[in-house]
This record gives structure tokens, sequence and C-alpha cells, in this order.
């Protein structure tokens, strides 16, 4: 007999309680479970514990800059292939060629349209297992 699947954990590193909220309520009937944190340091210690299969990530918080959050898992070995999604209000194209170079997997800009983000979402998380498909 198989065993029920897990949700999916996502973790949402954001210092605004009001966008964190938001973003549950839009999470409420995905199959995907929402894990917040409120600046970078507890994020990185939270995905650290939790390993989620995705990071949604601010850019401006009030510990430590989004980017440096990025550099910092993408150079742990348990985190490096855990795709990052900034969700942001800059909307500079600096910043946002920044944010692939570092290894982000995409960009949106706030305000969020809940509907792209969940296919992004979709999109990323299924573009993973077909990378790791191919490598067992």
């Amino acid at each position: 007999m198989a065993l029920p699947q897990q949700p999916t954990k996502i973790l949402y590193v954001e210092d605004n309680a009001l966008s964190l909220r938001l973003l549950e309520r839009a999470f409420r009937k995905t199959s995907y479970t929402l894990i917040g944190a409120v600046d970078g340091y507890s994020g990185i210690e939270i995905a650290r514990n939790e390993q989620p299969a995705l990071i949604l990530l601010d850019l401006m918080l009030p510990d430590i800059d989004g980017i440096e959050v990025a550099q910092i898992l993408k150079s742990e070995t348990i985190l490096r292939h855990v795709p990052i999604v900034a969700l942001t209000s800059d909307s500079k194209t600096s910043t946002r060629q920044r944010c692939m170079e570092v290894g982000f997997s995409a960009y949106l800009t706030k305000p969020l349209n809940r509907n792209l983000l969940l296919r992004i979402i979709r999109d990323t998380l299924y573009d993973l297992s077909h990378v790791q498909e191919t490598k067992t």
C-alpha cells in the first residue's frame, strides 16, 4: 500500500506580515504547504532544517539582503539544488540580472498575480523533477 504523498513545502522569506498572510491565503487550496520566515537569517535556518522544495525570497529584508541569502543557500550542499524565486517590489533590470547571476530560478515583482506565481512554482518544480529523474 502506497503512503500518502506529503504536501510540497515552500519557504517564503518575507518581513512584511501582510504579504505573508496574503500568500498563505493564496496557497490554501493548493497542494503546497507554506512555511514563513520573517528575516533572512531565520529563513536560512528554516531552509536548513525543513529542506523545502522551493524558496520564495523577498530581496529587501531587515537583517540581510535577499541576494546574500540566496548566495548562502546556494553555497550549501543540501540546499544548492533548491530553486529560489525572487518576490520583490524592485523592478530594476540590474537587480533582475544580478538575481539570475546568483542562481535565482525566476523573478517576480509585486503586486503578485496569484495565477502567475502558482504557474511559476508548478513549472519550476516540474523542471526540477525532470532534471533529477535524468540524473538517476
